[in-house]
């Protein structure tokens, strides 16, 4: 039946003040323009503006942190039609899928009520930290003497003479086989090294600027390893096998990042609105809903590369839902080439099976990670059709 219908206030404040972001540092110029939004923010709040007005251009945002909006009312930030480039390299968090917060991506919404942002596109610094890599496969070596030996090598596509991580390391989280014309997955063989943070398992080799050896499922030794749940294990006898499954002549879409930072973390909002944006690219799940987020909207989002020369939109989920009060409305938004799940709603849910009389026990442990119960908390049981069945149950034990 869907959701019942509900509306969405819009910020009251519309004669207030209006402040411009080039009148605090917002420049073509400079590397760190999240941080001239920042002090922006920090007028707003200041003389409780109506709205935040950035300029037509395009802004380097390559300093250590995005863009945070906390505890907002009657408010709109309007990029105005200017596109934000953000970089930030890795950080090695190996947090776990179902505890991370996306605190650190590139806008981080809290806690606001009656506000919209948008007008804007928001992309991520490929001339040097590309986020994938389109290649072709030009040499496959199964080696059935020695462990650990078999190996790929990849000629990578479109960036001229020299990748931009040559002479560096290259991480390869995710392959996932193509066309040619890098327009269309195909089904076939696919590497999974690794999905947290700055998680670069696969041991590699620079054969040239645009060429690179590597060895699947062999850890490299330089890398740092998840050891916690969801921890990948490795074997020669998958270093031979995922080696062999690929071809000469094969093209594939290499990822060099999966979880972590984000592109929008929404969390605990109410009558909010994200509209008219688009993302070509971004670090991490695209919008990542926490908290008691409640009565929002995302209307006419893109995310989409701009060509497949950046052949990766989000590199996890593009929505992701972990927790919130419900009441989402999602209007035209684009999904293309995303690194896993367009949609993806956990969401306070898991899954339980009757092990007494009047106890149910958790089966689907991955689900309940993401609410986090405690003991003495109360849950309720719905049928699989997400019907209320009238029967709640306090938490025993863990």
């Amino acid at each position: 039946k869907g959701c019942p219908a509900f509306e969405i206030a819009s910020p009251r404040n519309r004669d207030g003040a209006v402040v411009k972001a080039e009148d605090f540092g917002l420049s073509e110029a400079s590397d760190d323009n999240a941080a001239a939004i920042q002090a922006a923010l920090a007028e707003c709040r200041r003389v409780k503006a109506a709205k935040l007005v950035l300029k037509k251009g395009v802004y380097r945002c390559f300093g250590p942190k995005g863009v945070f909006i906390e505890g907002f009312e009657d408010f709109v930030f309007d990029g105005a039609g200017a596109e934000l480039v953000f970089r930030r390299p890795p950080t090695y968090p190996m947090i776990p899928a179902w505890a991370h917060d996306s605190s650190r991506a590139n806008f981080v919404v809290r806690d606001c009520r009656r506000m919209e942002i948008g007008n804007f596109d928001v992309d991520w610094d490929w001339r040097t930290l590309p986020l994938a890599t389109c290649s072709k496969v030009v040499a496959v070596k199964v080696d059935d003497k020695v462990d650990n030996a078999s190996y790929c090598d990849f000629e990578l596509l479109g960036h001229g003479g020299r990748h931009p991580l040559y002479g560096q390391r290259f991480p390869v989280q995710r392959t996932q086989p193509m066309t040619p014309d890098f327009r269309r997955f195909l089904a076939g063989p696919q590497w999974w090294h690794g999905t947290y943070e700055g998680d670069a398992a696969a041991k590699t080799e620079w054969l040239s600027s645009t060429r690179i050896r590597v060895y699947p499922a062999v850890v490299d030794p330089m890398a740092p390893r998840w050891t916690g749940p969801n921890e990948r294990k490795f074997t020669p006898g998958m270093n031979r096998a995922w080696a062999g499954q690929m071809k000469v002549g094969d093209f594939v879409r290499i990822a060099h990042a999966y979880y972590g930072k984000g592109g929008f973390t929404l969390e605990s909002n109410a009558d909010f609105a994200l509209h008219d944006v688009n993302v070509y690219a971004c670090f991490g799940h695209g919008v990542y809903i926490g908290g008691s987020q409640t009565r929002w909207t995302i209307r006419n989002v893109s995310f989409a590369p701009r060509d497949m020369r950046h052949p990766i939109s989000s590199t996890a989920d593009t929505v992701h839902f972990v927790r919130s009060c419900g009441k989402a409305l999602i209007d035209n938004l684009t999904v293309r080439y995303e690194a896993d799940d367009a949609i993806n709603v956990h969401d306070r849910f898991t899954v339980a099976r009757r092990t007494g009389e009047r106890e149910l026990e958790i089966i689907l442990e991955r689900g309940s990670r993401f609410f986090r119960p405690a003991v003495g908390d109360t849950v309720e049981l719905l049928d699989p059709g997400y019907n209320p069945l009238g029967w709640f149950g306090k938490v025993a034990k863990l």
